[in-house]
């Protein structure tokens, strides 16, 4: 019996009708198919009630491609409506697609059907009276999951109305409103409502200017909620205070373990009361700094908070203002830590210091698979004393070091520990000044090497006669050279 389950059907809507003839040629053979063009809509012809059934009980993934916008919202929709005909349509995406624009929100809103599980509208512009609707559809709607709604416009009104629908709701699980303007005041509502709301596990909410009081609202709340895992507030301008107020809930909450709280000039004030906060933590296992200028005395204490820390895997503080000793400080903490996996230093002022602290404590740990120390100048000195790390280290597998003056020194040093690394797969030298004798080095490394896979030596002055080279010792490998 012919059999569909899983149906890709892809619009990308170059003509009136072409977007469901181009998919249509996905259902069985046994099918006759054909569309009616004054009323946009399709008759199935089958040989057996047997092949109906199997079309009526597939699932369809419908995208629009490369951001088309569509004309007529109305028209899309009688042919959303005739897909329907033959398949049930569970996840729909049609981000970028302006539909906003064509001030047919009420159609828009007649998008959740019953069998609906994911919905993509982010960049549509379906601004404050949109989401108003969306968010009446929402609060009878029993089947979708995840909702995108990112940079819509949807403004303080439409927070509040998706926040009252928050507390009816009882299946979404994913909720994006990244870059929707709500303010404080939307922020204040969402918090409220996720008092009482027991589904929802991943809300992204950068990029908002929710604001310090919209941050303690949230603080407030993840003292109560128990199902929230990943919270998304980068870019809300929460300050101290707002940092402040979420790093002492997070002493008592038990659920979050996924925090973006990058760009949000937490300070040095802030960066201290995290620091404690992953003292008592224990769920905690993804926690995104950047940009906050926790400086070296941040830097410091959340090091010594570090070695103690079991549970935190992945911690970036790019742009930190870090210097030397929060280099030094955050290496020492390498020797102690077992558990964190993955950690950005990038942007941070280390400097040759804290590149040969780091790297010397680096031969000791075998916990880190990623680090990024990009832009730090590190210097020939700093590359010399990784290249010595390479040599050792069984556990890193990517290192990101974009930016950093290497030089001829220190990138034919880095090349040729690499004839001694067997774990290594990504490395990163953009930007370093290589010169043409560490070029020569790495290409003979190359030969060698059949770990790496992913090498970028872009903007390093490299000769044709070098490019050739290289790609010629790359080989057949796959992955990704760029020179």
């Amino acid at each position: 019996m012919p059999h569909c389950p899983h149906l890709s059907v892809t619009m990308d809507a170059q003509n009136s009708q072409g977007e469901l003839q181009r998919a249509l040629e996905q259902l069985p053979p046994e099918i006759h198919r054909k569309m009616l063009p004054s009323s946009r809509t399709i008759v199935l012809r089958v040989t057996s009630k047997t092949i109906r059934t199997a079309v009526e009980k597939a699932d369809a993934v419908v995208q629009a491609q490369n951001g088309y916008q569509f004309p007529d919202v109305r028209g899309l929709l009688e042919k959303l409506r005739g897909l329907s005909v033959w398949c049930k349509v569970t996840v729909l995406r049609l981000k970028d697609c302006r539909l906003g624009r064509t001030g047919a929100s009420e159609d828009i809103a007649s998008l959740l059907s019953e069998h609906l599980v994911e919905l993509d509208l982010q960049g549509n512009d379906i601004q404050e009276y949109g989401g108003r609707l969306l968010a009446e559809t929402l609060c009878l709607n029993t089947a979708l999951k995840s909702l995108n709604l990112g940079n819509n416009g949807l403004g303080e009104g439409g927070g509040r109305a998706l926040a009252e629908t928050l507390r009816l709701n009882t299946t979404l699980k994913s909720l994006n409103l990244g870059n929707n303007g709500l303010g404080e005041g939307g922020g204040r509502a969402l918090a409220d409502t996720l008092r009482l709301n027991t589904t929802l596990l991943w809300l992204n909410l950068e990029e908002n200017r929710l604001g310090e009081g919209g941050g303690q609202a949230l603080a407030e709340t993840l003292c109560l909620n128990n199902t929230l895992t990943s919270l998304l507030l980068f870019r809300n301008g929460l300050g101290e205070g707002g940092g402040r107020a979420l790093a002492e809930t997070l002493c008592l909450n038990t659920t979050i373990t996924s925090l973006d709280l990058g760009w949000n000039g937490l300070g040095k004030g802030s960066g201290r009361a995290l620091a404690e906060t992953l003292r008592l933590n224990t769920t905690l296992t993804s926690l995104q700094l950047d940009r906050n200028r926790l400086e070296e005395g941040g830097g410091r204490v959340l090091a010594d908070t570090l070695s103690l820390n079991t549970t935190l895997k992945l911690l970036s503080l790019e742009y930190n203002g870090l210097g030397e000793g929060g280099g030094q400080a955050l290496a020492e903490t390498l020797r102690l830590n077992t558990a964190l996996k993955s950690l950005n230093l990038g942007r941070n002022g280390l400097g040759e210091g804290g590149g040969r602290a780091l790297a010397a404590k680096l031969c000791l740990n075998t916990a880190l698979t990623e680090l990024n120390l990009w832009g730090n100048d590190l210097g020939e000195g700093g590359g010399r004393a990784l290249s010595d790390t390479l040599r050792l280290n069984t556990t890193l597998t990517s290192l990101q070091l974009d930016g950093n003056h290497l030089g001829e020194g220190g990138g034919g040093a880095l090349a040729d520990s690499l004839r001694f690394n067997t774990t290594l797969t990504s490395l990163q030298l953009f930007d370093n000044h290589l010169g043409e004798g560490s070029v020569w080095v790495l290409e003979k490394t190359l030969r060698l090497n059949t770990a790496l896979t992913k090498l970028d030596l872009l903007h390093n002055c490299l000769g044709g006669e070098q490019q050739s080279a290289l790609h010629q010792a790359w080989g057949d490998r796959g992955g990704s050279l760029l020179v």
